[in-house]
């Protein structure tokens, strides 16, 4: 782990290729519809700030529904 903050951890990651990436991991849990809206919105506007290399280039986004009655987890 190399970050976290309330909802969230950032854990650095490297590949079989030795590349090396953070993901972030944000729990769902304690989040209410405006707090997931901003994350939504997090994820499309780093989509739509691909290439800028002042921006953190997002590489994937995915949203898993959480077991049970757990929201589940957006990496």
């Amino acid at each position: 782990m190399i970050g976290k903050g309330g909802s969230s951890r950032v854990y650095r990651v490297m590949t079989m290729a030795n590349e090396i990436f953070a993901i972030k991991r944000v729990s769902l849990d304690k989040t209410d519809a405006e707090t997931m809206s901003g994350y939504m919105n997090e994820i499309a506007l780093l989509k739509r700030l691909d290439g800028n290399n002042r921006i953190i280039q997002l590489v994937d986004s995915e949203l898993r529904a959480g077991p049970g009655g757990s929201k589940g987890i957006i990496h």
